[in-house]
């Protein structure tokens, strides 16, 4: 875990926030003021953290609370594909979920678990809480495993469910799209879903994309689904193993001959407080 303070008496005006790992640009700064974020914790390590001295720590100052959890990023399929047949596929990014919540609400400790990323498996879900009265879990959940020869790849992970295996059809996470599919509209893999998983028979050879969701895992020698947010899919080895972008990629599938498949990328948990 890390702990970072940041913007002590600073404050931005004319500032272009230019994506999740972006940069800002364009920025003065103005003079002392109040903190715009008092507190940053990331888990980045695959395991339970119980509520306790490693799980996330309350700290003394501070009104709302943002959540961000990305699911762990499926693995390829592990088996080999006919020397020269490049069918087996990659696995599901992890989704993203985020929400804000009033500091108030919080234990003074928190568990946390950090979803690991799949060896020729789906990926595990990330998660923090119980928050509040009503005991509320906010989960990033995993993408899916890469399927075998002439299967799908694995699912990304939607904002409400996990992705599936490829050998089940590849399909998104809840709310998520077809198959290898970007989705025709919101709320179904482009926005909030999984992306599909892509199909090396089928015309729909890479996987689909999402905003929030992870992005599915392709079949064949194309790259895997993108998010904007959360893991992208795995693509095809192409003669070395293709671990998973943390946090929360997919891992790239096998070829033919002796390639092996890359594992799923790790999750996340981060938790900033305002």
């Amino acid at each position: 875990m890390t702990t970072v303070n940041v913007f002590t008496n600073q404050s931005l005006t004319n500032a272009t926030y230019s994506g999740r790992f972006g940069s800002i640009t364009g920025y003065t700064y103005t003079g002392p003021t109040t903190s715009l974020i008092s507190n940053v914790q990331t888990f980045s390590t695959a395991g339970t953290l119980p509520a306790g001295p490693t799980g996330w720590q309350k700290p003394s100052y501070g009104n709302f609370v943002r959540i961000e959890c990305s699911g762990g990023g499926g693995g390829g399929h592990p088996l080999q594909a006919p020397f020269g047949d490049p069918a087996n596929s990659g696995g599901g990014g992890g989704g993203f979920n985020y929400v804000f919540l009033p500091l108030s609400l919080f234990n003074p400790q928190v568990q946390v678990i950090v979803g690991a990323g799949g060896d020729a498996a789906p990926g595990g879900n990330s998660s923090i809480g119980p928050i509040g009265p009503s005991g509320t879990i906010i989960t990033g959940y995993g993408g899916g495993a890469g399927g075998g020869r002439d299967n799908f790849g694995g699912g990304g992970g939607g904002m409400a469910g996990a992705g599936t295996a490829g050998n089940s059809g590849g399909t998104g996470g809840a709310q998520g799209g077809g198959n290898g599919s970007p989705s025709p509209g919101p709320l179904n893999g482009t926005i909030f879903g999984g992306g599909g998983g892509g199909n090396w028979r089928t015309a729909t050879k890479t996987g689909g994309s999402s905003i929030y969701g992870g992005g599915g895992g392709s079949s064949g020698v194309l790259p895997g689904g993108l998010s904007v947010f959360a893991g992208p899919g795995g693509g095809w080895g192409d003669d070395t193993t293709k671990d998973g972008v943390p946090p929360g990629g997919g891992g790239g599938s096998t070829g033919g001959g002796t390639i092996t498949s890359g594992r799923g990328a790790a999750g996340q948990v981060r938790v900033f407080v305002f």
